[in-house]
C-alpha cells in the first residue's frame, strides 16, 4: 500500500515542472499587476518579525526541500533556511543521495527533519549521505558548516530534537529491536539512552518547554497514530493524549506546555494529511482546527519558542500534491505563504537570526561553502550609465563558481535579474514578459535589455581579484520606469559541485 501512495505522490508530483526561478510576471514600481501568488510566494509577506516584540531578531525558517519523495529527480533537494518572507535564503546541504523512504512512521529524504538548537546557532538533521540506506543524526552550524555525525549504528535514526537546554537531542531510533523507539543522547552523540520500549513504532519526538516530558507519536496501525507522553529521563511515566480515530502525530508544545499542535486526520478531515489541530495536553481535547481554510490539507506544525506563530506545509492540490510552507498566528488566523525551493517542502521549523560578531550579517548567511558579496555604489540615476561594482569572494577558488544570479527586489518582488555563467565568461537577463531568460551573450558582445535595466556588454568587465575573489564590474542603465525606489539586493551563487547560497547585500536607490 506504501509503495502504491509513495507511487502516487511521485505521478502528482511530476506534473508541476519545477523552477529555479518563479514563472511570473512581477510589476515594476507603478505598475498596478498582481503578481500570481503560487508562483511568486507570498503576495502580502508578514512584517519583518511577525509576532515577536521590538528590536527582536528576524525569525528564520528551515526545512527540507525536494522535487520529490521519490529518487526519479536523482540528488536534487537539500535543507534550506529563510526568513519568513523567504528574503535571505540559503541552501545548507544538498543530497548526497538519491534513497529515501516513505512509510508508515512517514518521510525520510536524504536530509531531512531540520531543527534549531535553543540558541538558533546548531541545527540537528538526519541524513544518509555516508550509506543511503542507513539514516543517521548529524548536526550542523546555522550556515551548513561543521557537519559533524553524531551516531553510526545500522538502523534508522531520525526525527532529532534539542531538548529546550540545549544539552540533549532526541530521537526516533530503529537500534535496540528493529522497530522505532524514542531515545535520548547527549548533544554531542554520546550516553545513549532508551526512554520508550513499547512493541509499537514510536516516532516524532517533541520536547516539552520543561525539559521533564517527551510527546511522541505511536503508530498503532496503518491508519491509527495517537500522541503519548512520558518522562524525558527514561524513568517511565508514559501517559496516552490523543483516542480520536485517525492519526494523531507531528506534536509540538506551547510554551507554558499546557497545549500542543498537532497533525490529525480526526473528523472532518481534510485529506491526504489531515489538518493542523490545537489539543489540552492533560485531556487531548481538541480545541481548534487552525488550518480549516486549507481545503486540501496541511501537517507538520511547529510553534515558535515564543509562541507567537505556528509554521506548517499545505498541500495544493486535492491528491497528494506539491507542499507549500506557510506561516500563521498561533490562533490561526494571518497564514501567509514563504516562498519554498522545490514541490516538496515539509517538516518546517523556527529559529531567529543570530549575529554573533555584530557585523549586520546573521550567522546563517555568514560565509560557507559558496561564499561572501558585497556591492557598491548604493544609488544609481535612471536612464544614466552606472557601473554597479560586485564582488564575490569564495572561501577555496572563485573558480569553483558555476553561476551567479544578481537579483533586485522591489517591495519583495523581483523586478531584474542578471545571470552570470562564470566558465563560459557570459551574461543573461531574466525577461518577465517571457518568463525566462533572454539570450545568453559572451563579454564584449553588444548589450542586453529587459524592462528594468540595460547591461552594456562593451564596458562590463570580470576581473580576477585574487584566487578566491571574483568581480563583476556591471555597465547599467535602469529604465525611468524603474527610477524612484529603493530595491533589495540580493544574489544567489551556484558552486560547481552543486552546493547554492543567497545572500542579501542590502539596498539600491534608484533616483529619477
Amino acid at each position: 500500500m506504501r509503495a502504491l501512495i509513495s507511487a502516487a505522490i511521485a505521478a502528482v508530483l511530476l506534473v508541476v515542472a519545477p523552477s529555479a526561478h518563479a514563472a511570473c510576471e512581477v510589476p515594476l514600481p507603478g505598475d498596478t499587476g498582481e503578481p500570481d501568488e503560487l508562483s511568486c510566494g507570498a503576495i502580502n509577506p508578514p512584517p519583518e518579525n511577525p509576532g515577536g516584540s521590538a528590536g527582536a531578531p528576524p525569525k528564520l525558517i528551515l526545512w527540507a526541500s525536494g522535487y520529490d519523495v521519490n529518487p526519479f529527480n536523482g540528488k536534487r533537494g537539500g535543507i534550506w533556511v529563510s526568513r519568513l518572507d523567504g528574503s535571505g535564503r540559503r541552501q545548507l546541504t544538498r543530497f548526497e543521495n538519491r534513497n529515501r523512504t516513505f512509510e508508515p512512521h512517514g518521510l525520510n529524504l536524504p536530509d531531512d527533519h531540520p531543527q534549531f538548537s535553543p540558541d538558533s546557532r546548531r541545527i540537528v538533521f538526519t541524513s544518509n549521505r555516508v550509506n543511503e540506506n542507513n539514516w543517521e543524526i548529524w548536526t550542523m552550524n546555522a550556515n551548513g558548516s561543521g557537519a559533524t555525525r553524531l551516531t553510526a549504528v545500522n538502523g534508522l535514526d531520525t526525527e532529532p530534537q534539542f531538548s529546550p537546554d540545549g544539552t540533549k537531542i532526541a530521537f526516533a531510533t530503529e537500534r535496540f529491536n528493529g522497530q522505532l523507539d524514542i531515545a535520548v543522547m547527549d548533544a554531542n552523540g554520546a550516553n545513549v539512552r532508551r526512554v520508550t520500549t513499547n512493541v509499537q513504532e514510536d516516532i516524532e519526538p517533541t520536547w516539552r518547554p520543561d525539559g521533564q516530558k517527551i510527546a511522541f507519536g505511536r503508530v498503532q496501525s496503518d491508519h491509527e497514530k495517537d500522541m503519548f507522553e512520558i518522562n524525558a529521563d527514561g524513568t517511565g511515566g508514559e501517559r496516552r493524549i490523543t483516542f480520536t480515530p485517525g492519526e494523531d502525530h507531528d506534536g509540538t508544545y506551547s510554551p507554558d506546555g499546557q497545549q500542543m499542535v498537532i497533525t490529525s486526520e480526526r473528523p472532518p478531515n481534510s485529506p491526504p494529511f489531515g489538518n493542523v489541530h490545537k489539543i489540552r495536553v492533560s485531556d487531548g481535547a481538541d480545541l481548534a482546527d487552525l488550518t480549516q481554510n486549507f481545503a486540501f490539507g496541511a501537517g507538520d506544525p511547529f510553534w515558535s519558542r515564543d509562541g507567537s506563530i505556528i509554521a506548517f506545509f499545505s498541500s495544493a492540490l486535492p491528491t497528494l500534491g506539491p507542499m507549500r510552507l506557510q506561516v500563521m498566528s498561533a490562533n490561526g488566523s494571518g497564514a501567509f505563504h514563504v516562498p519554498g525551493e522545490a514541490i516538496v517542502n515539509v517538516h518546517p521549523a523556527l529559529g531567529v537570526a543570530v549575529d554573533d560578531n555584530n557585523n549586520g550579517i546573521p550567522n546563517y548567511l555568514e560565509s560557507g561553502s559558496v561564499g561572501q558579496a558585497r556591492i557598491a555604489p548604493r544609488s544609481a540615476t535612471a536612464a544614466k550609465p552606472v557601473t554597479l561594482t560586485f564582488d564575490w569572494t569564495h572561501p577555496k577558488r572563485w573558480r569553483r563558481l558555476d553561476a551567479i544570479h544578481l537579483r533586485l527586489r522591489y517591495k519583495g518582488r523581483d523586478v531584474a535579474e542578471i545571470r552570470h555563467d562564470v566558465a563560459k565568461r557570459s551574461f543573461a537577463l531574466y525577461d518577465y514578459d517571457e518568463r525566462g531568460f533572454g539570450p545568453s551573450k559572451p563579454l564584449g558582445r553588444g548589450s542586453l535589455r529587459s524592462r528594468a535595466v540595460t547591461l552594456d556588454l562593451r564596458h562590463t568587465r570580470i576581473v580576477n581579484r585574487s584566487p578566491k575573489t571574483l568581480r563583476l564590474e556591471l555597465a547599467l542603465r535602469f529604465a525611468k520606469a524603474a527610477g524612484g525606489g529603493t530595491y533589495d539586493v540580493v544574489v544567489q551563487a551556484n558552486d560547481v559541485d552543486g552546493k547554492s547560497q543567497d545572500e542579501r547585500l542590502g539596498r539600491l536607490t534608484v533616483r529619477r
